[in-house]
C-alpha cells in the first residue's frame, strides 16, 4: 500500500531571517504510519511522536535558511527518506510520497535553490565539489562545503571562500569556513607548546579570551553534549574541582553545532558545572587543537604552555595528571 505522509510546517513568530532565537512548531500528519520517523535538524533527530496520526513539534529557530529533513533507524543506522529540504518563510505545507523505496515531495514555498541542494547531495565527490564551486553564493552550496570542508586542501577552499558574497560572510556557517581556514594555518599545539590566545562565547554572550598568560593553571575540556563520555566525565570533573580550584581554572568547551543545545540539553547532568563554561561558537578552538575525540583535556601552565593531555574519558588519568603536576 502507498504510504502518504502530510508534514505541514508552521514558523511562529518569525521576525527575520537570521540569528533569531524564535521558536518554530513542525505540525504534520502521516497516513498509514509503518515506522517511528524522525525530524532531522542540524544533524540531530527528533522523535515524531504520533497520536492519530499527527504530531507537534516545537524546535528553536536559529539561523534561516533551516535544513531539515526526515529520518528512520533500521538495523542501528540512520535512514534518511528525504533530501535536505531548505525552508525560509513563516509557514511551509509540505507532502511526502514514499512508495517502493522511493520518495518525492510537494511544496507550496519552495526554496529558490532547493533544485541546487539536491543536485549537490546527489552527486559524487568529484561532481560535488564541481556543483558547490560554481553555486558558491548559494546557501546550499555553503552549507555542503562545510560538511566536506576536511576533504578540500588549504588553498582550494581559501579560493571558494573568496568567492562567497559579503552579505553571507555573517551567517555562521560562513563564519566557521573562515575560522577553519585560519585555524588550519597554525600549528597543532602539541605537548611543551605554547598556544595561541583565542576568543569563546560565554552564556552571556559575550567573547571571553582564553590568554595565554594567567594566574594559574587552566585545565581545558573538551567536549559535547551529543557525546555520553563528556557527560559522564563532569560528575570527576567536579570532584577534582572540589580539589584543585583554587589552583586550576576550569574550563569546559562545548562543540556543539547549536546554541541552545549547549545551553539547554541534558541540563540536569550539566548542573554540576561551577567553573567557566563556554562555546566553540565557530569550531575555532576543536580545528586548533585538532581533537581527535571527545572528551579531551589539556593542562595548561601560567605562561600558556601544553604540561600534559588525556584523549577519551579515563578518570584515573585525569587525576594522575592533575596531581604529578600541581602537587
Amino acid at each position: 500500500m502507498k504510504k502518504l505522509l502530510i508534514l505541514s510546517i508552521l514558523f511562529v513568530s518569525i521576525l527575520n531571517k537570521s540569528f533569531s532565537q524564535t521558536n518554530f512548531k513542525v505540525i504534520g500528519e502521516i497516513a498509514h504510519p509503518d515506522n517511528v520517523y524522525y525530524l532531522s535538524v542540524a544533524s540531530k533527530l527528533t522523535s515524531l511522536e504520533l497520536k492519530n496520526n499527527k504530531f507537534q513539534i516545537e524546535l528553536k529557530k536559529g539561523e534561516f535558511p533551516k535544513g531539515l529533513a526526515i529520518a528512520t533507524i533500521s538495523k542501528g543506522k540512520i535512514k534518511y527518506l528525504t533530501p535536505t529540504i531548505w525552508i525560509d518563510t513563516d509557514s511551509v505545507n509540505i507532502y511526502f510520497d514514499f512508495k517502493n523505496e522511493k520518495s518525492s515531495f510537494n511544496i507550496d514555498h519552495r526554496y529558490i535553490d532547493q533544485d541546487i541542494s539536491e543536485k549537490i547531495e546527489k552527486a559524487n565527490n568529484k561532481e560535488k565539489l564541481d556543483l558547490i564551486k560554481e553555486n558558491i553564493k548559494t546557501y546550499p552550496a555553503m552549507f555542503f562545503l562545510y560538511e566536506h570542508i576536511k576533504r578540500i586542501s588549504l588553498s582550494e577552499l581559501e579560493s571558494m571562500y573568496s568567492m562567497i558574497s559579503e552579505k553571507n560572510k555573517s551567517s555562521l556557517i560562513v563564519q566557521r569556513i573562515n575560522d577553519y581556514i585560519k585555524a588550519k594555518k597554525i600549528s597543532v599545539p602539541r605537548k611543551g607548546d605554547q598556544f595561541i590566545s583565542f576568543n569563546l562565547e560565554s552564556k552571556s554572550e559575550t567573547a571571553t579570551q582564553i590568554d595565554q598568560l594567567s594566574d594559574k593553571h587552566r585545565l581545558l575540556a573538551f567536549v559535547s553534549t551529543g557525546c555520553g563520555y563528556s557527560l559522564a566525565s563532569l560528575s570527576e570533573l567536579s570532584k577534582l574541582y572540589t580539589i584543585y580550584g583554587e589552583d586550576v581554572d576550569f574550563i569546559t568547551i562545548w562543540d556543539d553545532n547549536e546554541k541552545d543545545t549547549w545551553q539547554n540539553a541534558k541540563a540536569e547532568l550539566k548542573s554540576v558545572i561551577e567553573w567557566t563554561d563556554l562555546w566553540d561558537k565557530t569550531k575555532f578552538a576543536a580545528n586548533y587543537f585538532d581533537i581527535p575525540m571527545h572528551p579531551s583535556f589539556y593542562l595548561i601552565d601560567e605562561n600558556g604552555y601544553i604540561l600534559a593531555f588525556i584523549k577519551g574519558y579515563n578518570p584515573k588519568k585525569m587525576r594522575k595528571m592533575l596531581a604529578k603536576n600541581l602537587e
